[in-house]
């Protein structure tokens, strides 16, 4: 009888797993109508390839924070470690990333503090510290940070530091904001800083050139890869508002 609870029990998950995945197909994934086709045929086998084909890069940076601390528990201790036997801003600031990444943000800040002040240049440190800075809303701390950082490397991290110094530019309205994403979208193509400067752009009363640049990059989303299209499908709807309510579109 046992047996029979939890057989039964393993065929509702995998159905419900089953019902999970073609529901996500369906709403999410641009090629969906090759994968919906995989998920009937080969059912559960079938919604099994497709969760591992489609959705470890999408789903990448959503472990729960307790989750990956536990994961990372062995690295956390080797850089600990490391930090305790040579107190450098290398060790320091790899240490400040993996309480970063595990979601222990005031260890975090520790650790990059300590790093900046053996050497206020540390392109890492600043790079961890100004991110600690922004989510505890300390704007101007973070923007001295990412200006000495860019003025070191302009494209540190694949421009994700540039991004994060245009967003603080963007919400003040600063009034280099528009000269600095034109500027940021030659080298680096995130959806977001697209918004940003199509919505600047059309705060100059540039809204044709607005509208080029924002269906453009409506189009360039819904024709990426899936896991690309999951990661920045908001910003079409964004970017559709962004047109709409400005009366170009």
């Amino acid at each position: 009888m046992a047996h029979y609870y939890t057989g039964y029990i393993l065929g509702i998950l995998a159905q419900g797993f089953w019902i999970w995945m073609l529901i996500d197909c369906i709403m999410n994934d641009p090629d969906r109508f090759i994968w919906i086709w995989v998920i009937l045929f080969l059912n559960f086998p079938g919604a099994l390839i497709y969760f591992f084909a489609r959705k470890p890069i999408s789903m990448k940076g959503m472990t729960p924070s307790f989750i990956s601390g536990l994961m990372r528990s062995r690295e956390t201790a080797e850089a600990e470690n490391a930090v305790r036997n040579v107190e450098n801003p290398y060790n320091l600031a790899k240490l400040g990333d993996i309480y970063f990444d595990t979601g222990r943000i005031s260890k975090a800040a520790g650790a990059y503090d300590r790093a900046l002040k053996i050497d206020p240049g540390e392109i890492r440190a600043l790079w961890g510290s100004a991110r600690v800075n922004m989510i505890n809303k300390e704007t101007s701390s973070a923007k001295v940070k990412l200006e000495k950082l860019l003025k070191k490397d302009p494209g540190y991290s694949y421009g994700d530091p540039s991004l994060a110094y245009g967003r603080i530019l963007f919400n003040e309205r600063d009034k280099g904001a528009l000269a600095f994403f034109e500027h940021h979208i030659t080298k680096w193509g995130q959806p977001e800083a697209q918004y940003m400067l199509g919505v600047l752009l059309v705060e100059n009363n540039e809204a044709e050139k607005a509208k080029k640049l924002l269906e453009g990059a409506v189009l360039d989303i819904k024709g990426a890869p899936g896991y690309y299209y999951s990661a920045n499908r908001k910003w079409i709807s964004k970017m559709k508002a962004a047109l709409a309510e400005m009366k170009i579109m």
